[in-house]
């Protein structure tokens, strides 16, 4: 066997023996669906708490508008307010759209990453046949 065959050989074995144990990478996957399956009730929670705030902040804009629409108020005291509840109504907008999106990225999609891992041939078997022959 030539020395560029054997340090071959030795690479990967070396390497068979770092995947032998597949259970180590099957336990990482499942520890991390776990992680976020324990983080979306709070951001569940966290969403919840955002679109109450926003309806909250919806409807105390509109009060002020129609008060000025009315008459009742004037625009001195009308559009300070209506500015402030304004940008409180877009900055929880935007909490909600990113909330709404880390719910999305954080949904486990377990039957896609097992079918996966099931199509992927034994690390074993595809070190074996990159092996060289002697």
């Amino acid at each position: 066997m030539t020395s560029s065959a054997s340090t071959t050989t030795s690479t990967c074995s070396k390497r068979r023996s770092w995947y032998h144990d597949l259970d180590l990478f099957e336990e990482a996957i499942l520890g991390a669906y776990e992680d976020t399956e324990q983080e979306r009730p709070r951001l569940e929670a966290e969403l919840a708490s955002a679109q109450a705030q926003l309806r909250e902040t919806t409807s105390a804009l509109d009060c002020y508008l129609r008060a000025f629409e009315a008459g009742t108020m004037p625009d001195t005291v009308c559009a300070p307010r209506v500015a402030a509840l304004s940008e409180r109504r877009d900055e929880l907008d935007a909490g909600c759209r990113r909330l709404r999106a880390q719910l999305e990225a954080s949904t486990p999609r377990r039957r896609v990453a097992a079918s996966w891992m099931r199509s992927v041939p034994p690390c074993e078997t595809r070190f074996e046949t990159a092996l060289p022959t002697s």
